[in-house]
């Protein structure tokens, strides 16, 4: 399964939710999988449900939740926390949960209960050197977080920018 928000069409804009589900065919050939195990949710995951603005940056890859004050244009997404994703989708447990949220990966952390979290086995996060600037604590909060719920965490540095990633597991 597959949660990502997807930038739907409009005023001609490209269609990034048809680029989506085209690489995640691609994808789900390459690796043998049939594609009716996908779903492409045009929602994003945030700490909240409801809305907000989605900001663009100069790369398809940077898109976020997260205003780096630079004044890139956005538009409103509709959100759901985790817990609401996980329940609004019946998910009773992840073998493997994969963050890279650009920047917000503090709102997709706030938005998942201890209850949900004891439901995940193994997970790999990138959070980007901009999420110091919205939650100062976010690194040390999460990793003793996960360590509080029986989590091995190793964690490391991705580049030269700041950015890092957390791998997490229990047995």
């Amino acid at each position: 399964m597959l949660l990502r928000w997807i930038k739907g069409e409009e005023n001609g804009e490209v269609v990034y939710r048809e680029c989506a589900y085209d690489n995640i065919k691609r994808h789900a050939l390459l690796n043998g999988m049939p594609m009716c195990h996908v779903q492409v949710i045009n929602a994003g995951i945030a700490d909240v449900d409801g809305h907000l603005p989605f900001y663009e940056s100069e790369t398809v890859s940077q898109h976020g939740f997260v205003d780096r004050g630079v004044g890139h244009p956005f538009r409103m997404c509709e959100t759901w926390s985790m817990d609401s994703a996980m329940t609004y989708l019946g998910i009773d447990h992840i073998d493997y949960w994969k963050v890279d949220a650009n920047a917000s990966e503090y709102m997709v952390v706030r938005g998942l209960s201890d209850a949900n979290l004891a439901k995940i086995r193994k997970l790999a996060m990138q959070y980007h050197h901009w999420v110091v600037d919205h939650d100062p604590t976010f690194k040390e909060t999460w990793i003793g977080r996960l360590r509080d719920h029986g989590f091995t965490v190793y964690q490391g540095r991705s580049n030269e920018f700041g950015d890092f990633y957390i791998h997490a597991w229990r047995e």
